[in-house]
């Protein structure tokens, strides 16, 4: 393994560390860097996200990190290109509209006309369980970001600035000099100026040199879901749908005949419990449960799915930590999801860039 030189290397190549990657390379022209990953770019919590922006949020510091992300993303032309705009149907209880509106980064939604509501009636059927649910129309405010294409075209394409380690795992970061080792096994993998841990729920056991411990501890690892749901009658351009406080929400196929259906399995642990998740049956038993009970026609033949971890900081807001001067660690991005990258990896590299 031959030891990579390197002005910034991130470890971790999922969503938030491929970001940070491209934006640091485009902020500093001339400067190299190196993604680590464990697997595959895009193979951990990356690889089962469905790639959603939706603009809501439970507190104000998450709703100012989803409003710069969403400025981000339709303002940098890097971004904006693989952004799609997506149409979204959101369905609250009467009783809830003004918490919603409260979480809203957005002004306030209008209810969706009777065609919004027809289309995706007939993509999916029946979707509204009883008279106190009320349809609103999220057109304009939410989007599809295209994570893949922009990662085949942003990272692994900018050969001459960003250079990709795959199927390394990183258990060693220390200090020599002016400069950071990244080991793997014991063998200096690269040396940098600068490293940033983007490692979700996947933190390294130990960092010499900066005085802290990257630890689980520092949030909780959440085990998570989605339904894999074959549809009877694809539709083109069938709606997004969220059954806001029912934690269960629908995003159609692009190119096939097959949605996802998203929900919370509400299963926390204090540390990682191994290796990846596979879909089993208790996933596939909450899935239907919790789906069957706000999505009447759900289809039943042929439904699989997939599983992954998130980390979640005990309070529940992502913070891009400065660990030592250079060195970096995003806790609690992963969970977030793809909406609140822009707004991470830019500040990861403001901070970064400060000790350039």
């Amino acid at each position: 393994m031959t030891e990579h030189a390197a002005d910034l290397v991130v470890v971790g190549g999922g969503v938030l560390g491929c970001l940070l990657a491209a934006t640091y390379a485009r902020q500093v022209p001339g400067t190299a860097v190196l993604v680590v990953d464990r697997g595959p770019l895009l193979a951990a919590t990356s690889g089962v996200s469905l790639n959603a922006g939706i603009p809501a949020a439970r507190t104000d510091a998450l709703r100012r990190l989803v409003t710069r992300s969403d400025q981000l993303f339709r303002s940098e032309p890097t971004l904006r290109a693989y952004l799609r705009e997506h149409e979204t149907l959101y369905l609250v209880r009467r009783r809830d509209i003004e918490a919603f509106g409260a979480m809203l980064s957005v002004p306030a939604l209008k209810p969706a006309t009777p065609e919004r509501r027809a289309v995706a009636a007939h993509a999916y059927g029946e979707i509204v369980p009883d008279p106190e649910w009320v349809v609103l129309d999220g057109r304009r405010h939410s989007f599809v970001f295209d994570t893949a294409s922009f990662v085949r075209d942003q990272v692994r394409a900018a050969v001459d600035r960003i250079g990709v380690r795959e199927h390394t795992r990183v258990d060693l970061v220390r200090r020599h000099g002016n400069r950071w080792v990244v080991e793997s096994a014991g063998t200096a993998v690269a040396s940098a100026r600068a490293v940033a841990l983007c490692v979700g729920a996947f933190p390294p056991p130990e960092v010499v040199g900066a005085s802290r411990r990257i630890v689980p501890t520092q949030g909780r690892i959440k085990r998570i879901a989605s339904l894999r749901v074959r549809l009877p009658r694809p539709v083109a351009d069938a709606p997004s749908i969220v059954w806001a406080g029912a934690s269960v929400s629908i995003v159609p196929p692009q190119d096939s005949a097959v949605c996802h259906v998203n929900f919370h399995r509400s299963r926390y642990a204090s540390e990682h419990p191994g290796m990846p998740p596979c879909f089993d049956d208790a996933d596939l038993a909450q899935g239907l449960a919790r789906a069957r009970s706000v999505w009447p026609d759900l289809p039943t033949a042929d439904i699989d799915g997939v599983a992954g971890y998130d980390l979640y900081r005990t309070d529940n807001q992502p913070a891009v930590r400065e660990l030592s001067p250079g060195l970096v660690a995003i806790v609690g991005g992963s969970g977030a999801g793809v909406r609140l990258s822009p707004a991470l990896a830019e500040r990861a590299a403001q901070s970064l860039l400060a000790h350039a």
